[in-house]
């Protein structure tokens, strides 16, 4: 989530992880060690002038690590994490990922599924009997953008992401959209909707008996040890959390 501020600068915030791998075949046995040292030598130095000079544009706020084989080329964090408090970004810095959290969520479905406690081609009526149009409308287009449901952030009047004031059910969110016209018949084309990871959080706390957030960390979060990934609920217990931005009158 995002937050407006008077600087005239734009902060992407996330953290990548990017393996590079060779475009071409190579044979260890045909390099040396010396040979390896100093090629990845030569790309350290180059991915740090790339970065240090990306950044110094403005154009690049984040943290960002990079790997070839089993050692690091480059981590290390650019820009501001917070600018009232003149935070730097760093390495442990952690960032509120937005919609990237549907993969956490196309995930948990697919999990679901190899339970067998619910299958992709399942209508969404099966989970919602009276949603309009639902038994022509399956998992796989909630997951695909496929649905023509509309989104629902064109029917949400505010909401508070500064102090997390204001707050929604599933429930209360299916509701906002729910009665909506379609964009489009499902199935028949394709439009970026967040009301289908609205409806698939729903489905999935339904079928798993959890919620979504304790479905997640007990799936994903816990069992592969990412000890950085968490929720907005427990950012209390962040201590280097960053703060989003928009671009404002940028020349």
């Amino acid at each position: 989530m995002l937050r407006k501020t008077t600087l005239n600068i734009i902060i992407f915030l996330f953290i990548s992880t990017l393996l590079l791998t060779g475009c071409n075949s190579i044979n260890p046995k045909n390099l040396n060690e010396k040979t390896v040292v100093s090629s990845n030598n030569n790309i350290k130095s180059r991915l740090t002038k790339y970065m240090d000079r990306y950044s110094s544009k403005n154009e690049f706020s984040g943290s960002i690590l990079i790997a070839k084989d089993d050692e690091i080329l480059l981590n290390k964090g650019y820009g501001t994490a917070d600018y009232n408090k003149s935070i730097p970004n760093k390495p442990q810095t952690t960032f509120e990922i937005a919609s990237l959290t549907k993969q956490f969520t196309a995930t948990a479905i697919l999990m679901l599924q190899e339970q067998k406690l619910l299958n992709v081609n399942d209508k969404l009526s099966k989970y919602i009997p009276d949603y309009p149009d639902g038994d022509n409308i399956t998992i796989y287009n909630l997951l695909t953008h496929t649905s023509g449901i509309p989104e629902y952030l064109n029917y949400v009047d505010s909401i508070d992401t500064e102090n997390h004031n204001l707050a929604y059910t599933p429930e209360e969110l299916i509701e906002l959209f729910k009665n909506e016209p379609f964009d489009f018949s499902s199935g028949t084309s394709f439009e970026y909707s967040n009301s289908n990871y609205i409806l698939l959080g729903y489905i999935i706390e339904k079928v798993s008996n959890m919620k979504y957030e304790d479905y997640i960390e007990n799936n994903i979060i816990t069992p592969f040890k990412l000890t950085s990934t968490g929720f907005l609920s427990n950012e209390t217990t962040s201590k280097n959390k960053s703060i989003g931005y928009y671009f404002i009158n940028k020349h």
